[in-house]
């Protein structure tokens, strides 16, 4: 788990390591799991805590699932696509992080066709592998 080969995790390096797995934890999400499994543990994650850690987030409702489940939620007539400036307020206005504007559009002109619109599926594919 670590360069220095010791067994352990610094604990600062929980949220990059979660991400590794493609585990894509929240900032809160990981201050919750180092309430949860590590505060006592000195500022290092041995490889037991760090397994249970894992398998708490990989265990529940998986990120796939849950990322599909966001999209349909802006896609009301199930057709696969959202219009760009949907998928923009999505990212720098809702949930707990969003992004400046400058990584959305960047992120928008990557995938949008010219209608405007998002495929969400390429999008889905691309940000879980």
């Amino acid at each position: 788990m670590s360069v220095s080969k010791t067994g352990s995790l610094p604990l600062e390096q929980l949220g990059n390591a979660l991400r590794y797995l493609k585990l894509i934890p929240t900032e809160a999400e990981i201050a919750e799991l180092k309430r949860q499994f590590v505060e006592k543990l000195g500022g290092v994650i041995s490889l037991k805590i760090f397994t249970q850690v894992v398998a708490s987030l990989s265990f529940s409702d998986s990120l796939e699932s849950r990322t599909w489940a966001a999209f349909t939620t802006f896609d009301k007539e199930l057709k696969g696509n959202i219009p760009s400036s949907t998928l923009k307020y999505i990212l720098t206005e809702l949930g707990r992080e969003p992004i400046p504007e400058a990584e959305a559009d960047k992120l928008i002109n990557k995938y949008q066709n010219p209608k405007q619109m998002i495929e969400y599926s390429f999008l889905i594919k691309e940000l879980l592998k």
